[in-house]
């Protein structure tokens, strides 16, 4: 909030990768507050990082799935998934499908 605050009027674009399930809605609502719109880009998820054990890997799935995600072939995978989130003012939000470069990401080699 301060940050944003201390822009002034004009913001900045940012983009961040939460792991799945860990997306805030108090982060989206300081967003708003400042006229940006959150929108995930349409990329697949992508690995973080492996879980730690069983136990991690429950936690990771229980949290994603609370959120509406779908977890089959993802967390299942035994890694931790994150996704790009791209936050800007309303005002400059044209539509992904728009831009001239395609998004992707590579596949891991």
């Amino acid at each position: 909030d301060r940050v944003l605050a201390a822009c002034g009027p004009r913001k900045p674009w940012i983009m961040t990768s939460p792991i799945r399930g860990n997306e805030r809605a108090a982060a989206a609502e300081v967003l708003r507050a400042h006229g940006m719109v959150q929108e995930q880009l349409p990329v697949p998820p992508f690995v973080h990082r492996r879980f730690e054990g069983p136990e991690e890997q429950a936690r990771a799935i229980a949290n994603a799935r609370a959120a509406g995600h779908q977890t089959d072939g993802v967390e299942t995978s035994g890694h931790f998934h994150a996704q790009v989130l791209l936050a800007r003012p309303a005002d400059e939000a044209t539509p992904v499908t728009n831009w001239s470069h395609p998004l992707a990401v590579p596949p891991l080699d």
